[in-house]
């Protein structure tokens, strides 16, 4: 209630950083703004039309909400790959749609496949990190988690842009296989990085300035 009362009095459609406050403003009314002050200067700008709430909890995330899903998915095994839907007895086509060739498990499609392996080979370079040339997921996985592990800037950023990868590769295989669209692998490393440069936090914003991301098409 209290809430709505301050939009429809105070606010009234505005930005809050486009405010003027009276003077009889509440001291309520004036640590709301000068809270939004804070956040947007140590930051980043909120977007309009989004709820506050929402960006703060993204940003502090790191991730959106399903691109964590789908890695708690892809970790657990549940994606619905073909070799899944296969064994309840739906009618599918085997073959993976990225090769054409083998059946469509979680370690072709996220590992084996070359499109994975030059995907994971192009995001490894740009962080500079050293690729692991594996085909087996438990290797890849182990790799992984050995290198997100700590709270350094470079674990950190492992974290995002392993959360960002795992979903684009997911994503890619769907728009493939329903939508008939293609993207080649650079392009995806491109949207991996500047998503990546877009929400991360100013620390780590810091640090990929020092990974130039270099479209080599």
């Amino acid at each position: 209630m209290q809430i709505k009362w301050v939009h429809n009095y105070y606010i009234k459609g505005q930005l809050i950083q486009n405010l003027a406050l009276s003077q009889q403003a509440s001291r309520m009314i004036r640590n709301i703004v000068a809270a939004q002050t804070i956040w947007r200067t140590t930051q980043q700008p909120l977007k309009v039309g989004q709820s506050i709430i929402q960006q703060i909890y993204l940003h502090l995330l790191e991730a959106r909400p399903k691109a964590i899903f789908s890695l708690w998915l892809y970790l657990q095994e549940r994606l619905l790959t073909k070799d899944r839907l296969l064994k309840w007895g739906v009618s599918v086509e085997p073959r993976y749609v990225f090769c054409n060739a083998c059946l469509e498990t979680r370690t072709h499609l996220f590992v084996q496949c070359s499109f994975a392996s030059s995907l994971w080979t192009r995001i490894y370079f740009w962080i500079k990190r050293t690729t692991l040339i594996t085909s087996d997921s438990e290797n890849h996985l182990a790799r992984a988690m050995r290198d997100a592990k700590g709270k350094t800037l470079k674990a950190q950023l492992f974290k995002m842009v392993y959360i960002k990868t795992i979903p684009a590769i997911w994503m890619e295989r769907n728009q493939r296989q329903f939508e008939k669209k293609n993207r080649a692998m650079e392009m995806i490393a491109k949207d991996i990085a500047f998503t990546c440069n877009a929400r991360a936090q100013p620390m780590i914003s810091n640090l990929l300035q020092q990974y130039k991301f270099k479209i080599t098409l």
